[in-house]
């Protein structure tokens, strides 16, 4: 669904590709450049739909700043990366050293009078690494009188939504990062 295309180099993943497309029950793409690329190279695609990337057919006019504190706020997009549970690759240390690097950088703009809402779109995923973060965070905030918040978006305009509200966006999640901007 909403399929972006680049050119592929390789014959076996031309290979893997048409047979891929070929097989499937329903074909989308996100821009008309794919679409015309999988048709000249893999797959005739004459009667398959383009339809944007979700993010691309929002309606951002009416997002805006929903918090009521007079504080800014730095929104965190915490997701578990390289856990093993969650994450393809396994690597405890590249997990444990982003964790820390999050916690350190909600810990700087805590005390530089930042409100923190920590939020994930995969809460079943991400839920380990909010709370973790969520837990290094939450003294420093209520040291210098700042508010933690948790959000669980569940459709992209509460993602626009929250994303909207921020001063700065510390987004890991590709779509965090692609609506911020």
């Amino acid at each position: 669904v909403s399929v972006g295309a680049t050119p592929l180099h390789s014959r076996l993943s031309h290979t893997f590709h048409r047979f891929g497309l070929s097989r499937a029950a329903y074909r989308s793409y996100r821009d008309a450049g794919s679409k015309r690329l999988v048709q000249q190279t893999l797959h005739p695609a004459t009667n398959d739909p383009v339809v944007p990337d979700l993010v691309f057919s929002l309606d951002l006019a009416t997002s805006g700043r929903s918090s009521t504190s007079s504080r800014p706020l730095a929104v965190l997009n915490p997701m578990s990366l390289y856990d093993g549970a969650t994450h393809p690759s396994a690597d405890p240390e590249g997990n444990a050293r982003y964790l820390v690097a999050l916690e350190e950088a909600a810990k700087s703009l805590a005390l530089k009078g930042y409100d923190i809402p920590l939020f994930s779109t995969q809460e079943r995923i991400d839920s380990a690494a909010v709370d973790r973060v969520r837990a290094a965070v939450r003294r420093v905030l209520e040291d210098v009188g700042g508010e933690l918040s948790i959000e669980w978006p569940t459709s992209a305009e509460e993602i626009a939504n929250t994303l909207a509200s921020a001063d700065l966006v510390l987004g890991t999640r590709f779509h965090a990062i692609l609506i911020a901007l």
